[in-house]
């Protein structure tokens, strides 16, 4: 099989389609180089014709080959699909050389202020897809190759690689599309670059699945041409299985649409202090201690907390007790008495992966990547108000974090004490500058004079408009005396009516949505 790849590799670079293709990637990474300025998972994206420009050669290639017949290939191979597992690894093989190219025009030209692990991460998400992308286009064009042995296998070939294209055009929410774009998920739309792309489980499916249509793809040919039609008969069971499992788990793997949240009755009680150990990585553990002051009496303690984090005890002073949690609602069956102070403990857990209507990360907890805005998505127990609580957070995560409360790191991660009405906790690809006295948590792609003119727009517009906001509100976004001036993420349709589309204020913290 050695000798036979060799033969391969000769073959496909003394293709002229190898040198077209070399020269058009050259092309196009030297027009794009200005993106990795601004954003590292950009660059997966706007090079989507280069990586299509790789699978056309692949595909072209591939069928080619496979459909000609060499007299040389009659002493070194002359099993039919032996031949075509040759002409993929020969493909891989050229295509991983040949992604060098984009690598280190990343590597090179990046902005200097990207972290190691954002870049890391950049160079593996544009190698899967350009890998898993090359092996789907030389997968159809050796088996077409197969089947349909004469020159118009070529056209055949293409016409089926198009359906994927098909998909590429026409981005949507539904996780078929993920599952079935063998390129970037957010090519053709807005994508979160303060999270990068999330390697998580949803992510892992999508890229096996891809993998499984292409071993679908060889076990049919298989079938075909094996004499032990039985074991490529459950072979390919096997793999149709694992695609629907896949996507069985993929479906279960995203929350994209949210509930909303109900207005809370706070007359009969009111929180008092926070006490939280949190631990954020892939996923949030929290244990929240409630300091709650009861008012009147009440036959049950109701606070909004996101239904995807399951809750696993709630306990008053040292008792657990019983409660329900369901659309995004904790209520404690406890009754309580005029005028007491209950201490509540709940311990709860969750991966937290919510996207918006495109299916763009908007709530998230990763390894590197955090988006938790309290108001717009309930990540602890809590109440629809606006007083001040007493927070005291330990804080145990991989990532560089960010807040509205005052925030100090230690050997075991990050404290945070203070009073606010909330607690937002961020991290990222985020850049800090100070300016006249305000500290600007941004995005790394961003430039602050320009970020500067967008708020007195966003202020101007706000003041052109009735009853969209406060007088209070518009009166502190006028003076922009603020500590400190965050971007954030969350969905502008989010049904919160507390909660503005563009902004957020915490008392001298301003959060402003990434747009």
């Amino acid at each position: 099989m050695i000798k036979t790849a060799k033969f391969y590799v000769g073959i496909m670079i003394k293709n002229p389609i190898f040198l077209l293709s070399i020269l058009f990637n050259l092309f196009l990474i030297t027009i794009q180089l200005d993106v990795l300025e601004s954003s590292l998972f950009e660059f997966s994206k706007v090079f989507c014709f280069g990586i299509i420009c790789s699978n056309l050669f692949t595909l072209i290639v591939s069928t080619y080959i496979m459909h000609k017949d060499y007299e040389i290939l009659h002493f070194l191979e002359n099993n039919i699909l032996k031949k075509q597992l040759s002409i993929i690894i020969t493909s891989l093989f050229i295509s991983t050389v040949t992604a060098l190219l984009p690598i280190l025009s990343i590597i090179i030209f990046k902005n200097i202020h990207f972290e190691s692990i954002f870049v890391f991460k950049a160079i593996l998400h544009f190698f899967t897809i350009w890998t898993l992308s090359n092996l789907t286009a030389t997968t159809i064009g050796s088996s077409i190759g197969i089947v349909c042995r004469n020159g118009f296998s070529i056209l055949l070939s293409f016409a089926i690689y198009s359906l994927f294209l098909l998909e590429f055009y026409t981005p949507s929410n539904n996780p078929l599309y993920k599952l079935f774009n063998i390129f970037d998920d957010y090519t053709l739309v807005s994508s979160n670059d303060i999270s990068g792309q999330i390697f998580n489980k949803s992510y892992y499916l999508d890229k096996l699945f891809v993998l499984f249509i292409s071993l679908f793809i060889l076990s049919i040919i298989a079938i075909i041409y094996t004499n032990k039609k039985c074991k490529s008969i459950l072979l390919s069971l096997c793999i149709v299985f694992c695609l629907l499992a896949t996507s069985y788990l993929s479906f279960n793997s995203r929350t994209v649409n949210l509930y909303g949240y109900k207005l809370m009755n706070v007359n009969n009680y009111y929180i008092q202090s926070y006490d939280m150990k949190l631990r954020l990585y892939n996923s949030l553990k929290n244990t929240c201690t409630i300091k709650l002051f009861v008012q009147n009496d009440v036959e049950n303690i109701s606070l909004s907390l996101d239904d995807s984090l399951k809750v696993a005890q709630v306990s008053i002073g040292n008792d657990p007790v019983e409660f329900t949690h369901k659309d995004n609602q904790l209520q404690i069956n406890y009754p309580c008495t005029k005028e007491s102070n209950l201490i509540i403990s709940i311990n709860y857990e969750g991966n937290i992966n919510v996207e918006n209507y495109l299916g763009i990360p908007t709530f998230y907890v990763s390894n590197h990547a955090i988006n938790l805005p309290c108001s717009t998505f309930y990540w602890y127990p809590g109440l629809n108000n606006t007083s001040l609580i007493n927070f005291n957070i330990q804080v145990e995560t991989s990532s560089k974090l960010y807040s509205n409360l005052p925030i100090e790191s230690n050997a075991d991660g990050y404290i945070l004490q203070g009073q606010s009405s909330g607690l937002n906790l961020f991290s990222g690809q985020y850049q800090t500058i100070e300016n006249n006295d305000i500290e600007y948590i941004i995005p790394m792609g961003y430039n602050l004079d320009f970020f500067k003119l967008s708020l007195e727009s966003l202020v101007s517009e706000l003041s052109s408009k009735n009853n969209t906001v406060s007088e209070r509100d518009l009166d502190l976004l006028k003076s922009m005396k603020f500590k400190k001036i965050i971007v954030a993420v969350w969905s502008y349709d989010i049904q919160n009516p507390n909660t503005h589309s563009s902004f957020q204020i915490f008392d001298e913290t301003l959060l402003i949505n990434y747009r």
